[in-house]
């Protein structure tokens, strides 16, 4: 009898056995994979400037008459970004040249960067400006952007030119 009590038991461990196997999670688990999801939103910092009347207009002097820190307003800018960070503005000033004999004086001059409808203060001129921060927020922002420069009496007469250089980038 106590064969046949042992036999039993052991069958019905086994059927127990089996049944928890049979019917356990892993048991039936299907192989898995991940899917990996990302995005990018591109910058969007922009920057616009009109010259303004000035900008082609400028006293050189040069006729026996030395115009000594002029400040000329010479554009308006309109720049923006969709950074939550805001932007910040480089400017590269430079040298007015002339252009048709290339023999006159060189006129240097500096650049400045001011709240609209503002005159930058002296301390604000330099002949490069790098990283200025002119917004802390996502919106467009309006400046006005100067120069100063001084000229000799005496110049040779010709048409002097030059360029600012002009880069805005997320802060």
């Amino acid at each position: 009898m106590s064969t046949k009590l042992i036999r039993r038991a052991l069958i019905a461990s086994g059927l127990f056995i089996s049944a928890a196997v049979a019917f356990s999670p892993t048991a039936f688990a299907a192989p898995t994979d991940t899917v990996n999801l990302s995005g990018e939103i591109a910058t969007q910092a922009t920057i616009e400037a009109t010259d303004t009347a000035g900008a082609t207009a400028l006293n050189l002097g040069g006729e026996g008459t030395i115009v000594t820190d002029a400040v000329v307003k010479v554009a308006d800018l309109t720049m923006s970004t969709n950074n939550a960070s805001g932007l910040k503005i480089s400017l590269v000033g430079g040298t007015l040249i002339g252009t048709l004999t290339g023999i006159g004086t060189p006129i240097t001059y500096q650049v400045a960067v001011a709240t609209n409808g503002q005159t930058p203060a002296t301390g604000d001129y330099s002949a490069n400006i790098s990283g200025l921060s002119v917004s802390n927020s996502p919106a467009e922002v309006e400046k006005d952007l100067y120069i100063r420069y001084s000229a000799p009496a005496i110049n040779d007469p010709d048409t002097y030119e030059g360029s600012i250089l002009l880069t805005v980038a997320d802060n």
